[in-house]
């Protein structure tokens, strides 16, 4: 049921940030995580990873200047990971799309929680709230070794 990876994923994060930090996560906690555990949130694609951020822009960030992010591609080796675009995983794991794609967290976390336990897991891939199509991924702390940034630019988001 365990899924391996070796790919490339994307992050968007403000320049003042380091793209592979889990602080954030682990302040505020996240979709997969509580607050006091490190995560990492990585999308599969650049246009995916912008649309993330854009979101949270508007939902967040609402009426708050924003300005400069970078963009980054990030090369991983994973092989402890659930894949929960996958329905067949999903329906080993009793779980419904709807339960992984609400706007609450607290379900997911809870998931997570038993699920790094059970498997000993590394991450899971799921769907992007932002759009089904979209996979992303979450890599749990501490970071297995083989996680390295690949490319970054410097790019404007935001109302300016």
């Amino acid at each position: 049921m365990l899924k391996s990876i070796n790919g490339i994923f994307w992050r968007t994060v403000a320049v003042r940030y380091d793209p592979l930090s889990t602080k954030g996560a682990e302040i505020n906690g996240g979709r997969w995580n509580f607050p006091g555990e490190g995560a990492l949130y990585l999308a599969g694609s650049e246009d995916c990873s912008l649309r993330e951020v854009q979101r949270r822009i508007e939902k967040v960030l609402s009426g708050i200047k924003t300005g400069n992010f970078k963009i980054v591609s990030i090369g991983l080796n994973l092989s402890r990971l659930l894949d929960l675009t996958d329905k067949r995983i999903r329906r080993r794991l009793g779980v419904k799309l709807w339960e992984i794609r609400s706007e609450s967290h607290k379900l997911c976390r809870r998931y997570a929680r038993r699920w790094k336990r059970k498997y000993r897991l590394q991450g899971l891939l799921y769907p992007s709230f932002v759009d089904q199509k979209c996979t992303n991924l979450v890599i749990f702390s501490p970071l297995p070794p083989g996680i390295k940034i690949l490319e970054k630019r410097q790019i404007s988001l935001g109302k300016m």
